[in-house]
């Protein structure tokens, strides 16, 4: 079809002299060749080059929490206050595709959220105001639409309803053990949450969504702090800072666990999406931006101003929080609270049926309330009923 004549032994030979084939030039994406034996980077769609070997992704923003305020840095790099007027901001996450912020406000002593450019803050939990209660962190399940939060004090996981029904406790860490982080992957049905003991020894165990434990537990034990625990959705994977502001590493099970030495900078909070991990420098004011595999390779290292007092970061895209299961389709059937729990068949996900029979739903109720023995996905009453409506009709003569 066709011949090409090659002479390997030239040393003007341009395939020994390809910058791209070491390291692919240093390139994040695309390395492409030139004839003066230069090189150039290029991006796929969908991304632009922040230098000259960066590519990240277009429509890309962040979220800042700081004590008083939640503020968005937009792509085109314009910052604005999303939400103000916070008493004291403990924790915060988002619904990307709901465009709703949830947070902790430990002083007022209460979980809002806020749908962006709509109408104002609104309390969907209260949280006790004794000393037995010091809530430390949230998480959003996006697709059952379900809040978690832990709170260190009264050692509890807790879960309710994203606008603020069907309140539960689903698990009560024994005596010494404080939950800190909370953390959810839910595509796959995970809960993971780092807590310390007397002795400030930290650890990671991972539950699936109804507070049952997943894998063997704790997946990581004897840690060395566990700070700002976040996910890796792509390679499913765990990222935390340790107590040197190290950055730490696992698949979720535990396995292949990883570290990037840091610098003489203390972070303070860690994020992670695609290609890149973010690292908050509250002290230079900074969002520090590496490529997961270069590490802080001075060429993949890229900077983003921040305000002061900022205290932890979400970075947000279309992508960032992506996947299904039968919860996001009509609750899953359930009456109050859906948990989508894995399953799989020799090493396999199962599909889901979403039907009244998939074992991957597991329905819940409210305190107080509890799954009614022929329809697990009725929740009864206090006294062991379900909710009767009647109608009483009354008649004149």
């Amino acid at each position: 079809m066709g011949i090409k004549a090659v002479n390997f032994n030239t040393s003007e030979n341009f395939a020994l002299q390809n910058s791209c084939g070491t390291s692919n030039g240093g390139c994040s994406h695309f390395c492409f060749s030139r004839p003066d034996k230069d090189y150039t980077c290029a991006c796929p769609r969908g991304y632009h080059l922040v230098d000259k070997f960066n590519c990240v992704l277009e429509k890309v923003s962040f979220f800042f929490l700081q004590k008083h305020e939640i503020q968005q840095q937009l792509a085109n790099s314009s910052l604005i206050s999303q939400v103000s007027g916070i008493q004291s901001a403990k924790s915060f996450d988002l619904d990307v595709a709901r465009n709703t912020v949830y947070w902790i406000d430990s002083k007022s002593r209460a979980i809002f959220r806020l749908v962006l450019h709509k109408g104002q803050p609104e309390q969907i939990f209260k949280l006790p105001s004794d000393s037995n209660s010091k809530p430390e962190d949230l998480a959003i399940d996006w697709l059952s639409e379900q809040l978690y939060w832990v709170d260190s004090a009264s050692r509890k996981i807790e879960v309710g309803k994203s606008d603020g029904k069907y309140r539960k406790v689903i698990y009560q860490f024994l005596d010494g053990q404080k939950p800190k982080s909370v953390v959810v992957d839910s595509a796959f049905g995970y809960l993971f949450v780092s807590s310390f003991d007397r002795q400030w020894i930290a650890r990671i165990d991972c539950f699936f969504l109804d507070g049952s434990k997943a894998f063997k537990s704790p997946v990581i034990h004897n840690a060395r702090n566990v700070h700002s625990l976040t996910i890796d959705y792509d390679d499913h994977r765990l990222y935390w800072l340790d107590e040197n502001r190290n950055i730490d590493s696992c698949k979720y099970d535990g396995s292949n666990r990883k570290f990037i030495k840091g610098n003489s900078e203390r972070f303070s909070s860690i994020s992670v999406f695609q290609s890149y991990i973010y690292l908050l420098d509250p002290n230079q004011k900074i969002i520090r931006i590496i490529n997961k595999t270069k590490g802080f390779d001075v060429t993949s290292n890229l900077t983003i101003s921040v305000s002061s007092n900022t205290s932890d970061i979400i970075v947000s895209h279309p992508l960032a929080q992506t996947g299904w299961n039968c919860c996001a389709n009509r609750n899953g059937g359930c009456e109050q609270l859906c948990f989508y729990k894995l399953q799989f068949k020799n090493g396999h996900k199962q599909y889901d049926t979403c039907d009244m029979e998939d074992s991957s739903v597991v329905c819940g109720c409210k305190v107080n309330y509890r799954l009614d023995g022929s329809d697990t996905r009725k929740c009864l009453g206090k006294e062991g009923k379900t909710k009767m409506t009647f109608q009483v009709n009354l008649f004149y003569f």
